[in-house]
């Protein structure tokens, strides 16, 4: 019997007070932190571009928040920053926020968008226990729109553009690219331009890694340019065409080795403006202006991009080799493009054998044809 009575040590002792407030303090202080740090980490780890994206997401956000009555709304730098700002979110405010932007005239895909920005950050405050931890499944009654159902939502209301970009890309002719890139080589202006557009058309770049490059970035003994792509925080060297060569060679005869920005302003004359970066907004400028003159009205940089891409494809280029040399770090533009060029059955064999030559299709007409009407009544033999 005395073997079942345990020893005095092994009985359980009463909890201490003090240390059971103290671990409840401590807890509390944990989750505290963790709560006020869950957003920056969780916006650490995104790309510089994502996060501005997120920012002109969360500032709609705030803008629907107002427009439905929240005063004074919320700070979009705090959404970004501080679980606790998105307390006393429910399900019905966002879905009413996914009715405010149809309203509002945005595209279905910014709508999904903005709402999967805002989806993720609530998920971010109720994981740090700023929010019910049931709210992100309750969240997933909230959906985008697509498919069908979008495009009949689309269907049924005014859209208002809401982004200077365009809403779709401007078709560049192949001999409207000739035009564009064959500018005057033999005056500063002409050769700047001749080089900006060879970069533009026949690498693709962005109009940002553009206004980026450097004189230190073109290496013309081996051909290669470096690109600082910072839509996806990369740096990459590209294979120079024959045109930008030619183009950036005879550019740089006039602009020199000096450091700095590699394409410069011009003044009224045509001649450069030393150390003058021409810019993101110069550049765009000019390419609208060289647009114009070449018979391309209304043409943009991105225009250019658009080019690039559908050529690479065009010419069996694959996806992965398409991405990298173009920059993105997603499939789903570039699949864009590529769905654009695609021939829907240009895999597809047939086994059956085809009837006609092409010598059939310049056959002589009538020499003894029969006729017939289309329900096969009342043939008749032509004689000649």
């Amino acid at each position: 019997m005395d073997d079942l009575i345990p020893a005095p040590s092994a009985l359980p002792t009463a909890p201490d007070p003090d240390a059971a407030a103290a671990l409840a303090a401590a807890s509390r202080a944990a989750d505290a932190a963790a709560a006020a740090g869950a957003l920056a980490r969780y916006r650490a780890g995104l790309a510089p571009s994502t996060r501005r994206a997120h920012d002109a997401d969360l500032a709609t956000w705030v803008r629907y928040l107002a427009a439905v009555g929240v005063t004074p709304p919320p700070d979009p730098a705090r959404l970004a920053d501080d679980a606790a700002a998105w307390r006393g979110v429910s399900v019905g405010l966002v879905a009413g926020f996914v009715e405010w932007l149809l309203r509002e005239g945005y595209a279905l895909a910014s709508v999904n968008r903005r709402l999967a920005t805002v989806r993720a950050y609530l998920t971010q405050a109720a994981a740090a226990g700023a929010l019910p931890a049931d709210l992100p499944g309750l969240l997933r009654s909230v959906r985008g729109l697509g498919g069908r159902q979008g495009r009949r939502r689309a269907a049924a209301r005014p859209v208002t553009r809401r982004s200077p970009k365009k809403a779709a890309p401007l078709l560049i002719p192949v001999d409207a690219a000739v035009r564009l890139k064959r500018q005057d080589l033999r005056t500063p202006q002409g050769a700047r331009d001749a080089a900006l557009l060879a970069l533009l058309l026949d690498l693709g770049l962005r109009i940002g890694e553009v206004a980026d490059l450097e004189r230190a970035d073109v290496d013309l003994e081996r051909g290669l340019l470096q690109v600082t792509r910072r839509k996806v925080d990369r740096v990459q060297r590209l294979l120079l065409t024959n045109d930008a060569q030619v183009a950036l060679r005879a550019y740089l005869r006039w602009r020199g080795d000096a450091d700095g920005a590699l394409f410069w302003r011009t003044r009224r004359d045509g001649a450069l403006i030393p150390h003058a970066p021409l810019g993101v907004r110069g550049a765009r400028k000019r390419v609208g202006a060289l647009g114009a003159r070449a018979g391309v009205a209304g043409l943009s940089p991105h225009d250019c991009r658009h080019h690039w891409t559908t050529l690479a494809f065009a010419a069996g280029s694959d996806l992965a080799a398409v991405m990298e040399a173009g920059g993105w770090s997603s499939a789903a533009m570039p699949l864009r493009y590529a769905q654009q060029q695609a021939i829907a059955n240009a895999r597809v064999r047939l086994a059956a054998p085809q009837v006609w030559t092409d010598a059939d299709g310049v056959a002589p007409v009538g020499g003894g044809a029969t006729h017939d009407n289309d329900d096969g009544s009342g043939g008749h033999h032509d004689r000649t």
